[in-house]
């Protein structure tokens, strides 16, 4: 139910989440002297609050009245439940030309959370499709430095959507004033935010290359030792320099063979019968380290 009624002036308050508008906006001023001259046309809507009055539509107007103290005010008072007045208001808001993408999307972010309101609901109250509802509430999640830069008219929204992907925040603050100062197309943004891209995937797959050469873990070549038959990498196997009749005596102990050995020495000086009746001798050991010890044997003849 509604009501034209005459309500002084300082009885009527601002409403409890008004846009950003400052009484010295040059548009007020205007509309103040419009009201000057020729009155309040269009009443402004209130609501009764306490034995006071608060704006429901019309807050422009209000200020202009306060700025030329026009008093009684023209209201439209409109009695029922907050949720009317708050879509109400929110559609003249979004109506308005000088409110910033930034206030609208603030004004749709309290309707949504104050009533759980769906973007199809936003589009309805506001008259405007559910892309432009979507589009407006994903400025408020844009670094602050876009957001004030959109709110302030210098960065169109759609080059703040593609600044915003740039996470560098030193770059993005160079290209934001770049852009605002030399007025680059949001096209041209795209160009750079995409060589940033591809420049970012190549420097992180290098780095993924470093770090896993740093972790690969190169087998290391191994040799066996001759004591325990075991495997080992060549920095932990010795090398032992020997004459052949001592590296003779090394193969017999470890093999289990004789005790001692006989003189070779005395081979070298015509001794090859019996440095090959030693051989033979040491070969009826058997098996691979006898052949070893013969094989010693006969190439120290």
């Amino acid at each position: 139910m509604a009501e034209f009624r005459h309500i002084p002036l300082d009885l009527i308050d601002d409403p409890a989440a008004p846009a950003r508008m400052q009484p010295d906006d040059p548009d007020i001023l205007g509309l103040a002297e419009s009201i000057a001259g020729v009155g309040l046309i269009n009443p402004i809507t209130v609501r009764p609050r306490g034995g006071r009055f608060e704006v429901v539509a019309g807050h422009r107007r209000l200020l202009a009245c306060r700025a030329i103290g026009y008093d009684p005010v023209p209201c439209i008072v409109q009695e029922g439940d907050d949720e009317v007045a708050d879509k109400a208001m929110l559609a003249e808001n979004v109506a308005r030309k000088d409110l910033s993408p930034i206030e609208e999307a603030c004004m749709l972010k309290e309707l949504q959370d104050r009533y759980n309101y769906g973007y199809g609901t936003l589009a309805k109250v506001t008259g405007r499709s559910q892309g432009w509802v979507q589009d407006r509430l994903r400025l408020l999640n844009l670094p602050a430095d876009l957001q004030k830069a959109v709110h302030e008219g210098k960065l169109p929204v759609s080059t703040a959507f593609v600044l915003a992907e740039v996470d560098d925040e030193a770059t993005r603050r160079e290209w934001t004033l770049r852009v605002i100062k030399e007025g680059v197309s949001a096209k041209t943004v795209k160009l750079w935010v995409g060589a940033y891209r591809d420049a970012k995937a190549a420097q992180e797959a290098v780095e993924e290359m470093d770090l896993a050469a740093e972790t690969l873990e190169v087998e290391q070549p191994k040799g066996q030792c001759w004591v325990c038959k075991g495997r080992h990498t060549y920095d932990r196997l010795k090398a032992v320099l020997v004459c052949r009749w001592c590296y003779i005596e090394l193969l017999k102990a470890m093999q289990g063979g004789a005790h001692g050995v006989r003189d070779q020495r005395s081979a070298d000086s015509g001794g090859a019968g019996d440095a090959g009746e030693g051989g033979a001798e040491v070969g009826k050991a058997g098996g691979e380290g006898g052949d070893t010890v013969r094989r010693a044997e006969e190439g120290a003849v």
